[in-house]
C-alpha cells in the first residue's frame, strides 16, 4: 500500500503505527536534543511558527523518554544506536497549553487546573483538593517523582498561546493572564528538585517580558544551526523518498508539469523558512503540505494549482499584533497598509509618530 505524509497527525505513536503514513525521519535531531536536555542544557526552549510540528516533537520526546523503543524501530536512531534505552527512562509530564478563547483569569485558572488534574489521572495518582494551578503543578511533580522513584521530564507545548490569544484584549485582562502564567511556570523552579529537565515550545519569545521571572533561564535553540531542520521539511526530505517521488510525478502530470518543473515550483513557492543565522537548508512548513492535500491533492488547472499559503502558517495574526502596538502609540496603522500588501520594516519605521 502506498504511503503518504502523515501531515496533521500530532501524536508520534499514531503516526508510527498507521500503515498509511510515511514518517520523515527526524530521530537523529531528536536524539541530539534529548542528549542536550540530559546533559549541559537541562532547560531548552524552541520557537517555531504555528503548524510546524511542535506538538509532534513533544510527543516524540515523550515516547523517547518513556522508553517506547518499538516506535523507533527502523529509524536512524535505531539503526545507528543513538540512544541508550536502558539508561534513559523517566516519568514524563507533558502539558499542552494550546488553550483557546480563555479571555479571563478565572477561565484560564480553571483550564490549567483541569490540565493538571488530567495528568494526575493519566499517571494513575490521586489528585489533591483543588488549589491554585501553580501549587497543584508543584505537587504533581513531587508526587510523580515519589511514585516513579525518578526525576520527571517536563514537556510544555505552546507555552505562550494563552498570551497570544489575549494580546488584543484589554490591558488588565492581558496582565491578569501574564500574572497567572508567571506563577504557573514559577512552579517549575519551586519543584526543581523533582525535575530532570524541561523542554518548552512556543511561537514567541516572551521571556524578556518577565513571563519566566519565576523560573530559571532557558537555553534558546530557535536559531541553533544544528536544529535548523528539526521541524518542517527540507526539499530533499520531500523529494528523495521513492513513495513521495512517485506521488510527486503523478501530481505533476495532473496539472501539466514535468516532475522537475513541479519540484522547482514547490521550492519556489514554499521553501522559504530558514532557522539558522548565516545559512542552513531552507525549510517548508508541514501545514503547507496539508493545505495542498499532499502532492496527490493537486487537481486544479496549471495556473491555479499553486497558492501563496504563507498567510495561513505563522505566529500571531497581524491584526492581533498591530492593535496593541498601535494602542501604545508605537506605530500608526492605516497609512497605506493593506491586507494584500503587508508593511515592510522600512515602512513601519516611516510610520512612527
Amino acid at each position: 500500500m502506498a504511503r503518504a505524509l502523515g501531515v496533521g497527525i500530532d501524536e508520534f505513536d499514531e503516526l508510527r503505527t498507521n500503515p498509511a503514513c510515511l514518517y520523515i525521519d527526524k530521530t537523529a535531531y531528536v536524539a541530539a536534543l534529548a542528549s542536550a536536555l540530559l546533559g549541559r542544557q537541562p532547560q531548552i526552549f524552541l520557537a517555531r511558527p504555528r503548524r510546524f510540528g511542535k506538538t509532534l516533537l513533544t510527543s516524540t520526546l515523550e515516547a523517547l523518554f518513556q522508553g517506547r523503543q518499538d516506535l523507533f524501530a527502523g529509524t536512524r536512531m535505531d539503526r545507528e544506536g543513538l540512544w541508550a534505552w536502558d539508561e534513559h527512562r523517566y516519568p514524563v509530564l507533558r502539558l499542552g497549553l494550546g488553550l483557546r478563547s480563555l479571555h479571563s483569569r478565572r477561565a484560564l485558572a480553571t483550564a490549567l487546573t483541569e490540565l493538571v488534574v488530567d495528568e494526575y489521572e493519566r499517571a494513575e495518582l490521586d489528585a489533591p483538593a483543588t488549589q491554585s494551578p501553580a501549587r497543584m503543578l508543584s505537587r504533581l511533580l513531587r508526587d510523580l517523582q515519589r511514585a516513579r522513584n525518578r526525576k520527571v521530564v517536563v514537556l510544555i507545548d505552546e507555552y505562550d498561546t494563552p498570551v497570544t490569544e489575549n494580546i488584543d484584549q484589554a490591558p488588565e485582562t492581558l496582565q491578569a493572564v501574564l500574572s497567572l502564567l508567571r506563577a504557573f511556570y514559577g512552579a517549575l523552579k519551586n519543584a526543581r528538585r523533582s525535575i530532570r529537565c524541561v523542554f518548552m515550545t512556543g511561537i514567541t519569545r516572551l521571556s524578556k517580558a518577565g513571563l519566566f521571572s519565576g523560573a530559571n533561564h532557558f537555553y534558546d535553540i530557535t536559531f541553533a544551526p544544528q536544529f535548523n531542520a528539526l521541524l518542517g521539511f527540507t526539499h530533499a526530505e520531500l523529494t528523495a523518498p521513492a513513495e513521495l517521488a512517485a506521488d510527486l510525478a503523478r501530481c505533476a502530470d495532473n496539472i501539466g508539469y514535468t516532475s522537475a518543473e513541479f519540484a522547482e515550483a514547490l521550492r519556489a513557492y514554499y521553501n522559504g523558512y530558514r532557522f539558522a543565522e548565516g545559512g542552513g537548508n531552507r525549510i517548508q512548513s508541514a501545514f503547507r503540505q496539508r493545505m495542498l492535500g499532499g502532492f496527490s491533492g493537486f487537481r486544479a488547472r496549471r495556473t491555479e494549482s499553486l497558492g501563496r499559503f504563507s498567510q495561513c502558517v505563522g505566529g500571531i495574526r497581524p491584526s492581533r499584533a498591530l492593535v496593541p502596538i498601535a494602542a501604545r502609540g508605537t506605530v500608526r496603522v492605516g497609512r497605506g497598509f493593506s491586507r494584500q500588501q503587508p508593511p515592510s520594516v522600512a515602512r513601519l519605521d516611516e510610520a512612527r509618530p
